[in-house]
């Protein structure tokens, strides 16, 4: 799935099983080409399942679907979410207080149902 950047959404939408809340600026092009929206870049963003989960969620409770994230991590991760999301699971990993038994090998791989 290609994302693009467009100018922050003003609303929450649903798209395709996944939340794209106001504020975001990378959504899927599919989702900009519906809503009639000008990008302001055409190119494309890679980001595995996991990562654009964590970065379209619109709640904390969303990411507990990742293995091994549990209520308390995913808060954390959610709560720590920069305004334009996290650039790599990397970065998400740096995130204080997170467990050291998360697996990120497995969640790089995580893909949603569907």
């Amino acid at each position: 799935m290609a994302f693009v950047t467009v100018t922050p959404l003003k609303t929450t939408y649903g798209w395709r099983g996944v939340i794209y809340p106001a504020g975001c600026t990378s959504i899927p092009e599919s989702l900009a080409i519906a809503l009639g929206l000008d990008t302001e870049s055409e190119k494309s963003i890679s980001q595995n399942g996991a990562l654009q989960l964590i970065n379209s969620a619109a709640s904390s409770e969303a990411l507990e679907v990742l293995p091994g994230i549990g209520p308390a991590n995913a808060s954390r991760i959610f709560q720590a979410r920069p305004k334009d999301g996290y650039e790599s699971l990397e970065a998400v990993a740096l995130v204080p207080e997170l467990s050291n038994a998360i697996d990120w090998d497995v969640i790089e791989t995580w893909e949603p149902e569907g």
